[in-house]
């Protein structure tokens, strides 16, 4: 039978599958701790541990009540790069927390990491958000993003090619503006292109496909403004994969224009096209991270070509290329000099750059018996070329020649590699030759001071066998507040025996509160199972509770209530505790957790704003009059009304003065209030700051107009709009420029007209500006 319905047959069969995710819970998983099933709630670690089985179980199950915790940036990035079905599912349970995240990653400066371009460091490419159909339907769903600012040379070309074929992205030749590097200004300084690849990334921006793609969507010729802003930037930083395409794109008349104030059309160019060919040095394979191009910059070409299967890493091409060249080269303590066509060339720097690159320690021996010092690599004045990545390569090597090189390498004090190549075992998880190494150096090397960092550079670096291999020495209050304590429950016990009985229930709460800030649900639980804690500390416990996302810890407190209180606690202390999560959950607007609290029946709100309402009338009246635009029907929406009472009559300290003007507050309201019409939201649409939430709102509205109960999604986004800018008009006559974005985007998105505002014809044309 094919294996793939045999699946099918198995995990169809409701007692089948939860059987085996039962034993599936009590089996050892890769961090190397037992796990049962409802301790299991991070939906991120399921997915980079390929349980995608057991989140659909868990998200079926009707007979449990877990809730799960999903951390956003796994939720836009592994989750939905992994299965589109699972992301919709989790965004839409999650909206909130989704959107807070969204909403403030998307789309923010141009240099920042986002959630689409996946900022420039290489290891950011795992947050990028590449498939294409959770775009779409982010899109689809009112979750469109400006994409002015966001790095449209560093998408997936299929992203691109969907934006632009949708019509969501429509380029200008300012986009050629962005593709920049980053180096300083080259103006004849030879120093401007010394690139310490930890810092910058060089690369070739535009690939000629991504280039031609964004051309067929761009109006041409590019206007002579923005020809004139791509050549000035192009003096500062080149971008030669598309510089020379783009000339014979501009408008004709950038020809007559000045460029910095000093250089005519023709000057420019020039200067340009030498500046490329200084940057085509720096730009050849790995010639980037080698410091020639700085000391030797019109022979390094050809001492790049004559050690390039060196540079290579081809297996003893250095010895073969020494022996070659070698009445060519003389060695000093602190110099390797290679003579060329008469001149001597200090190869020494560039030899240790390229072996701290690959890792090459056979070649590090060979010129260290030469006689080169190779432990005083800043005696030239170039930068530390020793890093992580050098003693990560290290650390893998496992043959008695290479383990005996590094003995004897070890002994040479710059090179550093006792203690680094213990760490790089430590965040490289080598344990074999942790001990290996520990062992040789236990007698030169103080090994106590290490060990904290040693153990925490491996819990950094989820690590988790090392921390048997390295041991509990050091561990301390301090790593469980950075990392949490379930890989250290055994500490945990010793720690509490060694704490005075007095003192135990504050030391319960810290734990507790470093569990629930960690979202460890492994530890939280374990400190209720075992300790028994008289009472709770507002500013600690509560507070950490009432700001989490992880609700499933709020939820097993009020499940496992005779658990969690001691038998002193009275039914008025334990009702007491939820309120004070609900009072801190509302202050901090954990709108999830509130909503929560209120439909758990974790506290009697009605109850609680009878209370209120009795001894403040004008919060009533206050109440009414916020809610004349939700749906009449009390008995439906009381949970939600009540909800919302607390909030809109919050410390007006805390609370600004349009309390809903966070985008995904708004949304919270908009999908659980039931609004008749969009009028509740005009006002913020006027008077928020926020140009970003006003536009975020609008485009959400536009696609979700079926949630307002007296609009359905037949009517154009131009008639639901048409009000807003016609107020706008009217309120802000004086004002008009301060809204200039969002007149112009109701103008030219929505299609609102303003032909009948005839009274303020004067300057309003002149506002909208083309805006997708």
């Amino acid at each position: 039978m094919n294996n793939s319905i045999l699946y099918k047959l198995i995990f169809n069969n409701l007692f089948l599958s939860k059987k085996i995710f039962y034993y599936l819970g009590q089996r050892p998983c890769v961090d190397g701790f037992y796990y049962k099933y409802d301790d299991i709630v991070d939906v991120g670690w399921m997915v980079r541990n390929g349980h995608l089985g057991l989140i659909r179980d868990k998200l079926r199950n009707k007979n449990s009540n877990v809730h799960l915790y999903v951390d956003m940036e796994d939720l836009f990035s592994i989750i939905a790069n992994k299965d589109t079905e699972l992301f919709v599912g989790l965004f839409e349970k999650y909206k909130y927390y989704a959107l807070q995240y969204y909403s403030r990653t998307i789309g923010r400066i141009p240099f920042s990491t986002t959630i689409l371009d996946g900022g420039r460091r290489q290891e950011d490419k795992d947050l990028q958000l590449r498939n294409i159909q959770v775009i779409q339907y982010l899109f689809a769903h009112g979750h469109a993003i400006d994409l002015e600012y966001v790095k449209i040379w560093n998408l997936e070309i299929g992203t691109v090619k969907w934006l632009l074929e949708s019509g969501w992205y429509k380029p200008t030749g300012r986009v050629f503006l962005n593709a920049t590097v980053g180096l300083s200004p080259y103006w004849g300084a030879k120093e401007a292109i010394c690139i310490d690849p930890q810092v910058y990334e060089l690369k070739t921006e535009w690939s000629q496909e991504m280039f031609h793609l964004v051309l067929q969507y761009m109006d041409l010729p590019i206007p002579t403004k923005d020809a004139k802003l791509i050549i000035e930037s192009n003096l500062y930083y080149p971008t030669p994969s598309v510089f020379e395409s783009l000339l014979s794109l501009f408008d004709p008349d950038v020809k007559k224009e000045i460029f910095c104030n000093k250089l005519t059309y023709t000057q420019a160019i020039d200067q340009i096209y030498r500046q490329q060919q200084e940057y085509s040095r720096v730009t050849k394979k790995l010639n980037d991270r080698f410091s020639l191009i700085v000391d030797y910059p019109d022979q390094c070409d050809q001492v790049y070509a004559m050690w390039q299967p060196f540079i290579d890493n081809q297996e003893n091409s250095f010895l073969a290329l020494w022996k070659r060249y070698s009445h060519q080269i003389s060695v000093s303590v602190d110099k390797i000099l290679f003579n060329m066509n008469g001149v001597d060339i200090d190869i020494g720097v560039f030899i240790l750059e390229v072996c701290f690159y690959q890792g090459n320690i056979k070649v590090l021996e060979f010129i260290h018996d030469t006689g080169y010092t190779i432990d005083n690599t800043n005696k030239h004045g170039h930068r530390n070329l020793l890093n992580d990545n050098f003693y990560s390569m290290l650390s893998k090597l496992t043959s008695d020649q290479d383990r005996a090189t590094i003995l004897k390498l070890s002994n040479l004090q710059g090179l550093g590699l006792k203690t680094n190549i213990l760490m790089a075992c430590c965040r490289c998880g080598h344990a074999e030759n942790y001990n290996y190494y520990l062992f040789l150096f236990k007698d030169t090397l103080h090994i106590g001071p290490f060990l904290l960092d040693f153990l925490k550079t491996a819990l950094k670096h989820k690590q988790y066998h090392m921390i048997k291999v390295i041991g509990y020495v050091g561990c301390n209050n301090l790593v469980f507040q950075e990392f949490s304590f379930k890989h250290f429950l055994d500490r945990v016990q010793e720690l509490v025996q060694s704490t005075p009985v007095e003192q135990r229930d504050d030391l319960y709460q810290g734990l507790l509160s470093i569990a629930i800030k960690h979202k460890d649900m492994v530890s939280m639980k374990y400190i209720f199972q075992h300790y028994r804690i008289g009472s709770y500390d507002l500013n600690s416990v509560l507070s950490e509770l009432a700001l989490s996302p992880c609700l499933s810890m709020v939820d097993y407190i009020h499940r496992n209530q005779s658990l969690c209180f001691t038998n002193t606690s009275t039914a008025e202390f334990r009702e007491s505790f939820f309120y004070k999560i609900f009072e801190l959950s509302r202050i901090n607007i954990n709108l999830p957790l509130v909503e929560y609290l209120i439909v758990s029946n974790c506290i009697d709100i009605k109850n609680r704003y009878n209370m209120i309402a009795s001894n403040n009338n004008n919060n009533s009246s206050n109440r009414r009059n916020l809610y004349t635009s939700c749906n009449s029907n009390v008995n439906k929406t009381f949970k939600w009304l009540e909800m919302i009472y607390f909030y809109f009559n919050s410390d007006k300290k805390k609370i600004p003065k349009y309390p809903n003007t966070s985008f995904p507050i708004l949304v919270f309201l908009i999908e659980n209030l039931n609004y008749n019409r969009i009028n509740a939201f005009i006002d913020i649409l006027i008077n928020d700051d926020s140009n970003q939430m006003k536009l975020n709102l609008l485009e959400y509205i536009e696609k979700n107009i079926d949630k307002f109960k007296s609009l359905t999604s037949s009517l154009s986004s131009s008639s639901c709009f048409q009000s807003l800018f016609d107020k706008i008009i009217v309120e802000k006559e004086h004002r008009l420029t301060d809204y200039k974005t969002i007149l112009s985007v109701l103008v030219n998105r929505y299609k609102c007209n303003y032909q009948h505002l005839v009274n303020y014809e004067h300057g309003i044309s002149s506002l909208f500006v083309s805006n997708k």
